[in-house]
């Protein structure tokens, strides 16, 4: 297994449990919000601008606790987690399939238009926690922010089911998933 897949092993959230403790796919010992997950995807999100979605931060509220996804219109359908845009009718849900190393879950996901357009992928998720500094009274304190990203994505190129597990962890062994700083070739 790779080192740091979860970095967030030997930290805790705010709740006092780490994310990584349980082998569901909780966070704060709460499912966690379709909301987050479609903010990951490019494909229904509309962007390819988000690279990871904040769950939480030591003391804060990240992606679940805040006033985009509230729990109304959350729904189970078919072992999936289905959350309905009140604002769209767009219904977003995922299906935690399995956890494939410490913070490391695979889910399957769907999207269901108002029309009759149905979006299905798997993805691979990843928890970490990063450091940030926040000005407090004595000046900048370090602070936890628990994140999910988004590792692997089967791009309608057909499911990632079990058999491609090996493959994928052989895969990301070998990336830094964070990496360095990098201004993308446009000087510093």
């Amino acid at each position: 297994m790779a080192a740091g897949l979860c970095l967030l092993s030997s930290l805790t959230s705010a709740g006092g449990s780490s994310p990584c403790a349980d082998d569901g796919f909780m966070y704060g010992g709460q499912p966690i919000h379709p909301g987050c997950i479609r903010e990951l995807v490019s494909e229904v999100n509309g962007d390819h601008i988000v690279g990871s979605v904040n769950l939480g931060r030591t003391p804060g509220r990240g992606c679940d606790r805040s006033n985009r996804y509230l729990p109304e219109g959350l729904a189970k359908e078919d072992g999936y987690l289905i959350y309905t845009d009140p604002g769209t009718g767009v219904r977003f849900g995922y299906r935690h399939r399995a956890r494939l190393a410490p913070g490391l879950h695979h889910l399957d996901i769907r999207e269901i238009s108002t029309g009759s357009f149905t979006y299905v992928d798997s993805v691979v998720v990843r928890f970490y926690s990063q450091p940030v500094l926040e000005r407090g009274e004595h000046g900048f304190e370090t602070r936890r922010v628990d994140r999910l990203s988004l590792v692997a994505i089967s791009d309608g190129r057909g499911p990632i089911e079990p058999k491609d597990y090996a493959e994928l962890l052989e895969a990301y062994e070998g990336l830094d998933p964070i990496g360095p700083p990098s201004c993308g070739g446009r000087g510093n």
